[in-house]
């Protein structure tokens, strides 16, 4: 997720979101990022994306243990 105004996203809330407007569909894993990363086109960079969260998916389980 990124926020319009760059603040803080309250996790709970977005968790809250998707149960009550996805049912079929609620996410384990909510990551903040300053910017979704897109190529020349405009469109989401999808392999930038994906190795940028996987960095911080690593980070975070790095920091649990």
């Amino acid at each position: 997720m990124v926020s319009r105004d760059g603040s803080e996203l309250d996790i709970t809330k977005m968790f809250d979101y998707c149960r009550a407007s996805l049912p079929q569909y609620v996410p384990d894993r909510i990551f903040q990022v300053p910017a979704i990363p897109r190529n020349q086109l405009g469109k989401v960079s999808r392999v930038e994306l994906a190795d940028h969260l996987r960095s911080l998916e690593s980070d975070l389980v790095l920091t649990l243990r």
